[in-house]
């Protein structure tokens, strides 16, 4: 069973930070995290620096990322991403 990780913050910024945290805590393993505060819920499942999913209950945010991209291009999907919906 998997493992989500929930982040409660209405703020992009934080949210970001705090999904990077847990990207650090948990090299190369499988992490799912929820972000709830915004205007809908996000789920994120993402591996190292792979967004491989980003979406809401309703909507894909982003489409696979690269699998290995830099750590700005990670923030800036997670900034990106986060923004169309708040």
């Amino acid at each position: 069973m998997k493992n989500i990780i929930e982040i409660k913050n209405n703020d992009i910024e934080t949210a970001i930070k705090e999904t990077n945290k847990l990207r650090l805590s948990n090299k190369n393993k499988w992490v799912f995290i929820e972000i709830v505060g915004l205007k809908a819920t996000v789920l994120i499942k993402s591996y190292n620096l792979w967004l491989q999913v980003f979406k809401t209950d309703s909507e894909q945010i982003l489409g696979e990322g690269c699998m290995n991209q830099s750590i700005a291009k990670y923030k800036t999907e997670l900034r990106q991403g986060l923004g169309k919906i708040k």
